[in-house]
C-alpha cells in the first residue's frame, strides 16, 4: 500500500562565489539508495538544508537504506568527507566544511 510519503527527491542548490551565483548540479536522493556522493555538486547551504530535511524525515529514517554518504562544504578549498554506518571515529579537521558540510554532517549524525 502506498502511504503517499515522499520516497525520492531531485533538487539542486547553489553557491555564491567571487564570480557571482552558480547553480548547483541536480542531485537525487531516495530511500533505496545505499550510497550517495554529493561532493563537487555546489549544493551550498540551501541544497544542504533540503538534503538534511529529507534525511531527517521519519519515513526516510525508517525506510532509508543509505549507509554511506560523501559530501563537501561547497566552498573554496573544501575537501570531500565520507561517512559510513558503523564508523566509530571521524576527523573532519582541515576539510573546510563551511555551512553546507556542517548541515549535512549534522543531518547524518541525527540520521544514524
Amino acid at each position: 500500500m502506498d502511504s503517499g510519503a515522499l520516497a525520492s527527491l531531485t533538487f539542486n542548490g547553489g553557491v555564491e562565489l567571487w564570480s557571482g551565483w552558480e547553480e548547483g548540479e541536480v542531485v537525487t536522493i531516495n530511500t533505496s539508495m545505499t550510497e550517495a556522493n554529493f561532493s563537487n555538486k555546489k549544493m551550498g547551504p540551501s541544497g544542504a538544508q533540503v538534503l538534511a530535511a529529507f534525511m531527517g524525515r521519519k519515513f526516510f529514517q525508517d525506510n532509508g537504506a543509505l549507509s554511506k554518504i560523501t559530501f563537501d562544504g561547497s566552498g573554496y578549498k573544501s575537501k570531500a568527507v565520507t561517512v559510513e554506518t558503523g564508523m566509530t571515529e571521524l576527523d573532519c579537521s582541515g576539510s573546510n566544511l563551511y555551512e553546507c558540510g556542517a548541515i549535512i554532517l549534522a543531518a547524518w549524525i541525527q540520521h544514524k
